[in-house]
This record gives structure tokens, C-alpha cells and sequence, in this order.
């Protein structure tokens, strides 16, 4: 049964003409799903990396790795890591996660669970892999297949020279895959996943997002259509609101929120 004031909130956007546009979910990779060997990283605190086209604004989700054991070498701690795009030239930059995954299931592919650390990426590339420890003998501490089509899509880090280099070692692309969700309002005419809400519904908190370095006007109205916070902000502002369904208006878009 449809509330007085569900209906409102309703009635309102059918006239202001539009609501959010459901989220939608993808699987970034570069693989073409064929393991043909396994490789590892052979130096002590480097990191190998798989560069992952991004077609528009999302959330990781959930990271996927095929591990791959090797004979005579026991793998069982992966340090995962994702790196976004902003360094020289495209290459990566800032660290957006990392984490480590114990008790792995070995040649079949992995998940790992990382919505809880809202992992935002934009339109262009990210970079997901895996660190090896300074601390761990053997060397070889984590292996993962590969595929047999070389896209040239691998990166690795030496510590020793400080510079991101390209895998030409592995005869193929390293099987890591990710799953996106991407996030905002699309309208016709208008660029798809910007501006954007999540999570939505929410348990309290609710990340309002633009993208790095875009001015952001902000103001969301309560059930009653009484305006409770009006906020100007750069980038992404993160709000925690009481339980209820709320309207907002972000750079002149409208949609609806649910706190749980």
C-alpha cells in the first residue's frame, strides 16, 4: 500500500521528469578466460598489476582471481591491491585498496568482497593486483594464471628502481577480473553515471559523488518536503541520516533515498 507520502515524493518526480536510473552491474577484464600457466612474482615487495578498462563511474564490488599453485611452491596468503589511473601518463597512481585473503581455492576463480571499503573508480582504467611481503619466504608467495592472449595489459613494481614497468616475462595477461557497479542519475542528453548516490538504500551513512575536482550543490528534503541539509562540496561528501525515505536535489538532479 502506497502511502500519502510515498505518493507525493512519486507524483513529484513524474513531473520534474525523471528517477535515478537503476544501477547496473559489469565484469571489467581483459582476459579471454583460457588459463594457459602460471606465473608469480619473484622479487620480494614488488606488486604485479592487471589494467582493467573502465567504461563509466561505479563501485568495485568484487575482485576476482584465478590462483594458480605451483609445484614445490605452497601459496597460500594473497595481498591483494587496486591502484587507480591518475600517475604519469595514465599509469597507476593513488592506492584506492588492499587487503589480505588467506584459505584460497586454487584454479578456479576467487572472490573477494571489497563493497565494504567503497572502492570508487572513474571512467578510464583501474589497476588490480597483487603484492608479494618482505617478510614471507618462499619468494614466490602468491602465483596466478594467465591467459594465452598477450593484450599488454600487466604491469609490474620494483621497489629497487621506483618505476612502473610492463610484464613482458608472462607469454599472456594475468586472469583478474572485477565487478562494478556503477552509480548515478542518467537522463537523456545528459553524461551517464555523474552525479551519484550510494549506498542506496543506506544503513545510515550515503556517499554523495561527482568526480575529483567537480563542484558539487547538495540539498535533501525529508518526507515532508521541509529542506534539512543544504551543503556545497568538491568531489564527494558523506552524510549519515536517520531512517526514512528522503528527496535530494544534486547539481539540479533529483532522486529518491532510502535509510534502513
Amino acid at each position: 500500500m502506497v502511502d500519502n507520502i510515498s505518493m507525493s515524493f512519486l507524483l513529484f518526480l513524474m513531473s520534474s521528469g525523471g528517477f535515478p536510473s537503476p544501477q547496473a552491474v559489469e565484469t571489467l577484464r581483459v582476459d579471454d578466460g583460457a588459463p594457459t600457466g602460471v606465473a608469480g612474482l619473484p622479487i620480494p615487495g614488488d606488486i604485479e598489476l592487471v589494467r582493467l578498462p573502465v567504461p563509466k563511474w561505479g563501485r568495485l564490488m568484487t575482485l576476482l582471481y584465478r590462483p594458480g599453485r605451483l609445484l614445490g611452491f605452497e601459496t597460500p596468503i594473497l595481498h591483494w591491491v587496486v591502484f587507480n589511473d591518475d600517475g604519469p601518463g595514465g599509469l597507476p597512481g593513488t592506492p584506492l585498496g588492499f587487503g589480505t585473503e588467506t584459505d584460497l581455492s586454487y584454479d578456479s576463480w576467487y572472490p573477494v568482497n571489497v563493497a565494504s571499503q567503497y572502492i570508487v573508480v572513474n571512467p578510464g582504467y583501474v589497476y588490480v593486483g597483487w603484492m608479494t611481503d618482505t617478510s614471507l619466504n618462499p619468494l614466490l608467495w602468491y602465483q596466478n594464471w594467465y591467459d594465452s592472449a598477450p593484450d599488454g595489459h600487466n604491469y609490474t613494481f620494483s621497489i629497487q628502481d621506483t618505476a612502473w614497468i610492463q610484464d613482458t616475462l608472462t607469454p599472456g595477461d594475468y586472469m583478474v577480473r572485477a565487478i562494478l557497479e556503477t552509480i548515478g542519475v542518467e537522463e537523456e542528453g545528459e553524461p551517464g553515471g555523474i552525479p551519484g548516490v550510494f549506498p542506496n538504500p543506506s544503513a545510515g551513512e550515503v556517499n554523495f559523488f561527482l568526480g575529483p575536482g567537480l563542484l558539487g550543490s547538495l540539498r535533501v528534503y525529508d518526507a515532508g518536503g521541509r529542506l534539512i541539509i543544504r551543503k556545497e562540496f568538491v568531489g564527494q561528501v558523506s552524510l549519515r541520516l536517520e531512517k526514512g525515505v528522503y528527496l535530494y536535489t544534486l547539481n539540479g538532479r533529483m532522486g529518491t533515498l532510502t535509510v534502513r
